[in-house]
C-alpha cells in the first residue's frame, strides 16, 4: 500500500467514525423527539377527554333542567 493510499484509508476511517458518532446522536435526538411527541399526544388526548367530560356534564345539566320543567308543567314534583 502506498503512503498516499494509507493516508486516504486513515482519513476514511476517521470520517466513518465521525459519521457513526453523528448518526448515533441523530438517532438519540429522533428517539427523544418521538417520546416528546407521544407525551404531547397523551396531553392532547387528556384535554379532549376533559373537554368531552365537561360538555357531557353541561348537556346532562341542560337535559335535567328541561325534564324538571316538563315535570313541573305536568304537575309533578321538583
Amino acid at each position: 500500500m502506498t503512503e498516499h493510499s494509507a493516508h486516504n484509508l486513515k482519513n476514511f476511517k476517521k470520517q466513518r467514525k465521525a459519521l457513526k458518532i453523528r448518526l448515533k446522536a441523530a438517532q438519540r435526538e429522533v428517539h427523544e423527539l418521538k417520546a416528546e411527541l407521544e407525551k404531547l399526544r397523551m396531553e392532547e388526548q387528556h384535554k379532549v377527554a376533559d373537554n368531552l367530560e365537561y360538555w357531557l356534564e353541561e348537556e346532562e345539566a341542560h337535559h335535567v333542567s328541561i325534564f324538571s320543567k316538563i315535570r313541573r308543567l305536568l304537575g309533578g314534583k321538583r
